[in-house]
């Protein structure tokens, strides 16, 4: 029996500039893709490396589930209110392997103030498998949110949170947040206070409630002694 590994596609460190060049980009309704990217970027040294970048830039944009119509101005209202949690969404739902490296990560901080490189490779090594493109796909996720400012590297091979937690209690970011975890997590359902404990979010101080997911269209159920279910509607 032939066992598929599930895919990694996150070769290159992303830049924050570089994800607001595209911002603006997607806001003036310009096409991105590679073709489009690619001769912009001279910043990025070499072909190969700027067709990585621009590769992962395009699957970011271009996400069918954020074409939608009220997904996609949950998404622009997101960005535009609070723009780390919507490129972090949208890194979530394009790309599994970050949603996972992040989850490891944010579990190590809930029991330390620090980890290593190696504990986040070891823990996807086991799921991904031990290649060297679990072991690239690593550095370029902690070089990016270190170069965010999520992460600040104390010394070689170690990592401790660079920012205060971001509040997330407007509105509009709760939703996004909704649908991004729904998505990611393959489900119809999720418990509304569900949202704080899932460990990819690790970067955020998520304040779920349930007006808010009323208002944007969620349906909201009782379940239990004050718990409530959220899900989406159609």
């Amino acid at each position: 029996m032939v066992t598929t590994r599930p895919l990694v596609g996150i070769d290159h460190k992303i830049r924050w500039d570089d994800l607001e060049w595209l911002y603006h980009w997607w806001i003036e309704g310009q096409e991105i893709l590679p073709a489009t990217i690619i001769p912009s970027w001279h910043h990025i040294q070499g072909v190969a490396a700027r067709k990585k970048a621009a590769t992962i830039m395009t699957r970011i944009w271009n996400q069918p589930y954020w074409q939608d119509e009220s997904h996609h101005e949950t998404l622009k209202k997101t960005l535009k209110n609070q723009r780390l949690v919507g490129y972090w969404g949208l890194f979530v739902t394009a790309y599994p392997f970050f949603r996972d490296t992040a989850a490891t990560i944010g579990r190590f901080l809930t029991l330390s103030d620090h980890f290593t490189t190696r504990q986040v490779y070891d823990r996807l090594a086991a799921q991904y498998g031990d290649t060297e493109r679990i072991k690239v796909a690593v550095r370029m996720i902690l070089g990016s949110l270190t170069e965010w400012q999520v992460l600040t590297r104390v010394k070689r091979g170690e990592y401790r949170l660079g920012i205060t937690p971001v509040v997330v209690k407007e509105r509009t970011s709760l939703a996004f947040v909704m649908h991004a975890s729904l998505y990611a997590l393959a489900q119809e359902w999720m418990a509304m206070d569900g949202l704080i404990y899932l460990p990819w979010w690790f970067p955020f101080r998520i304040q779920p409630y349930r007006a808010a997911f009323q208002e944007s269209g969620f349906l909201v159920e009782l379940s239990g002694d004050d718990h409530f279910m959220v899900g989406q509607m159609g």
